[in-house]
């Protein structure tokens, strides 16, 4: 038995060539034609994707230890070569340190592999219904920009937690 951490661990450790093999299975098929050529050597020595689950494990254990994570800086995280997938381009330009990050990337990955989920709904109602009245708050402080419900990932009709 694995834990998130380790899987993660696990994933970065595997030859690039696996790593590219599970990521596009997970439906991340990046187009590298429009990254430079520095971050095409460094996307095609180690998929993008094991950095970004060093920041789930983190952000996962951030939770599990009841911190907060509305206002948190996580380590900052590339987003070039996943802005190659429409649903992640509103990622920010080069990178995410912010939750509304790690919050796209799991949404991301959970409608690929459980197809229905209603988990980004949820916390879209969630961030609507519960944050945004909050006064003196702003869904900026998550990272989430402006136009971030309009987004197709958080489009979907949103449904009570």
């Amino acid at each position: 038995m694995l834990d998130f951490s380790d899987v993660s661990k696990l994933y970065d450790g595997l030859r690039a060539r696996d790593q590219w093999a599970i990521a596009e299975r997970l439906g991340i098929t990046i187009d590298d034609s429009g990254l430079s050529a520095n971050q095409q050597k460094k996307t095609r020595k180690s998929h993008p994707l094991a950095r970004w689950l060093e920041q789930l494990t983190v952000l996962r254990n951030t939770c599990a230890h009841h911190s907060r994570v509305w206002n948190r800086s996580f380590a900052p995280v590339s987003t070039a070569a996943l802005r190659t997938l429409d649903d992640l381009r509103s990622l920010p330009e080069g990178q995410s340190e912010r939750l509304y990050g790690a919050l796209t990337v799991m949404g991301f990955l959970l409608q690929g592999i459980s197809p229905g989920t209603t988990w980004t709904a949820k916390v879209r109602s969630l961030i609507e219904v519960s944050f945004i009245p909050i006064p003196a708050r702003a869904v900026a402080e998550m990272g989430f920009p402006s136009h971030w419900h309009q987004e197709r990932l958080w489009s979907g009709p949103s449904q009570t937690p």
